[in-house]
């Protein structure tokens, strides 16, 4: 009866499905998690300031390939995503992430696609869509304007179409599959990798297979011209920024160092060549990264990188889809299987074991979890495999799945409330907590200030006060560093400099006498080592202590105090 009930309302169940994976992305999404990222407020003004001004900050007219923050040239793309809802929801933190959360949300509908394909069972399919709309990990990173979950739900859809086209044999959507799945590249860079090997093996994947002619070249011409882009992004500057920032081959890999250290203490230059070459030292060094993304302690622990995704004692996966992840092993499962499309399995295994590849080439923030966004997408497949073969096992009329179900339910409401209640506090440090803070303060009073000195601790504290303002003159533009610094804006000042109200100090004692207006407001980070100088103390008032969720001091806020003697400038002389 449950499941006629199923097969006759199956869309109506999607969809209900949907819409409680969109609640979930959106609910409380302007305030939890509490803290607006620096990449967040970065991509959310970059993208409305083009928008609005049609060039970016440094000149470039309506970029569509990358915006460079700081020499790692980001696709740019996304973040038009968190510029329009900064336009249609103002410059609030809602506004920058409620489209990727739609984006996220829409995932589910793919997903079901794909599983329907493969188990040819509508019950697993909803299994599989309802699983994606619960998964931490992606409920996660859809409610922080995670990039690479715009890439995923795009994959995700190339990845639908292609099936389609591989089952009913049509070459128009072998091209439009194809065609989306090549645009992920300029969506998230970690599909500059995966796609062109998610193409390799199309040629084998035909229903039946024949010979190479010219009617089937096809699936070789565009695996060809995957692999063709791949080459030539890499290539340009900016596909290689971010990669030459955190892969293997960069100074922070430390293998080259280590590499050297062990040729020096050899006593042998071909001993040291045979031990210690790059080939040894890259190849284990990728072999340990690429583990990680396997293990448990990664896909159900709190091993994930970065922790602002991570709400406490939840890992990216339930831990109780592991027994439907394991059960695949067994042959009876298999055998209950047998309607199952095999080949699209066996094409999921491999499509397993190369989603982890790009983020194993890099070593900085790992095992990171954007950078292998695919890989749990495809554990819950896995896991829907295993479900299928349990679902008709019954027990006294009662299936082997249900108490599964059960489990998942709590966890599902473990995880949830430990996020809505705990995320914001759990990863407090990680969100450059005080930044909203400090620079509402700043557009709130600053017309009753000559000068406001910033300190340059939080270097993205520029882009936040402007974001706050509701600043996009043109005028700024090329007045942009790196990290979106910008030496003043207006009356407030951002110099390269921790401690202004200490520069400050020093200065003065060599004129003898304030160099800046009595009515001066100074953004003071709290690890700055100002009241160790025995004037200060008299020379500044402080107004206000920002403060993280966990009572910890981020910023203080100060002003010169209107009773202060510049004649102790020259007895500290």
């Amino acid at each position: 009866m449950i499941q006629k009930l199923i097969l006759k309302h199956y869309f109506l169940i999607l969809f209900s499905i949907f819409l409680f994976g969109l609640v979930l992305r959106i609910y409380q999404l302007g305030t939890v998690p509490f803290g607006f990222h620096f990449d967040e407020v970065a991509n959310a003004y970059g993208a409305k300031f083009i928008l609005l001004n049609g060039h970016d900050m440094f000149g470039n007219n309506f970029p569509l390939l990358y915006l460079d923050k700081f020499g790692d040239f980001p696709p740019v793309l996304p973040m038009y995503l968190s510029g329009l809802g900064a336009i249609i929801f103002g410059n609030t933190v809602f506004g920058a992430r409620v489209f990727i959360a739609l984006v996220g949300a829409l995932a589910i509908f793919p997903m079901y696609g794909i599983a329907l394909r493969m188990f040819k069972r509508t019950e697993t399919a909803l299994f599989t869509a309802g699983m994606i709309a619960v998964a931490p990990w992606h409920m996660s990173l859809s409610r922080l304007s995670a990039e690479g979950i715009v890439g995923l739900t795009v994959y995700l859809v190339g990845l639908q179409i292609l099936l389609k086209s591989l089952d009913e044999k049509k070459y128009n959507l072998l091209i439009a599959a194809t065609l989306t799945l090549i645009s992920t590249f300029f969506i998230y860079p970690s599909f500059r990798i995966i796609v062109p090997l998610t193409l390799l093996p199309i040629f084998f994947l035909q229903k039946t297979w024949i010979p190479i002619s010219r009617k089937n070249i096809v699936f070789i011409l565009l695996p060809v011209l995957a692999f063709a882009i791949t080459f030539w992004i890499s290539t340009q500057p900016w596909g290689t920024g971010r990669f030459e920032q955190t892969g293997l081959v960069s100074p922070m890999s430390g293998i080259a160092s280590k590499l050297q250290a062990l040729i020096f203490n050899e006593d042998n230059i071909t001993i040291a060549r045979i031990f210690n070459n790059k080939i040894i030292g890259y190849s284990k060094e990728f072999i340990f990264q690429y583990s990680r993304y396997f293990s448990f302690n990664y896909l159900f622990g709190e091993d994930g990188v970065p922790k602002i995704y991570l709400a406490p004692y939840v890992g990216l996966l339930y831990t109780s889809l592991l027994p439907f992840i394991l059960v695949s092993v067994f042959g009876y499962i298999q055998r209950k299987n047998a309607k199952v499309n095999h080949r699209f399995f066996i094409f999921l295994l491999y499509l397993l074991i190369i989603s982890p590849i790009p983020a194993a080439l890099t070593v900085l923030d790992v095992p990171s979890i954007q950078r292998a966004i695919l890989t749990p997408a495809l554990f819950v497949l896995i896991a829907s495999y295993g479900f299928n073969g349990l679902l008709d096992l019954k027990y006294r009329k009662i299936s082997f799945v249900t108490p599964l179900l059960l489990i998942i339910g709590v966890e599902f409401i473990f995880f949830t409330h430990n996020y809505f209640q705990h995320i914001s506090y759990y990863t407090t440090h990680h969100r450059n907590p005080g930044n909203m803070e400090i620079t509402d303060y700043i557009v709130k009073h600053q017309n009753e200030y000559e000068e406001i000195y910033v300190t340059s601790q939080e270097q993205w504290l520029p882009v936040y006060y402007l974001y706050a303002e509701d600043n996009y003159s043109k005028s700024l533009t090329g007045k942009f560093k790196e990290n979106f610094r910008v030496a003043q804006v207006e009356n407030v000042h951002f110099p390269e400099d921790n401690c202004p109200a200490i520069s400050t100090i020093q200065k003065s004692k060599e004129a003898k006498a304030l160099t800046v207006p009595r009515k001066t407001l100074f953004m003071h980070y709290m690890g700055c080592p100002l009241f160790e100088i025995p004037i200060a103390g008299q020379m500044y008032k402080s107004i206000r202590t920002i403060k993280r969720l966990d009572e910890t001091d981020v910023f203080q806020i100060l002003e010169i105090n209107p009773d202060f003697d510049e004649s102790l400038f020259i007895e500290a002389i």
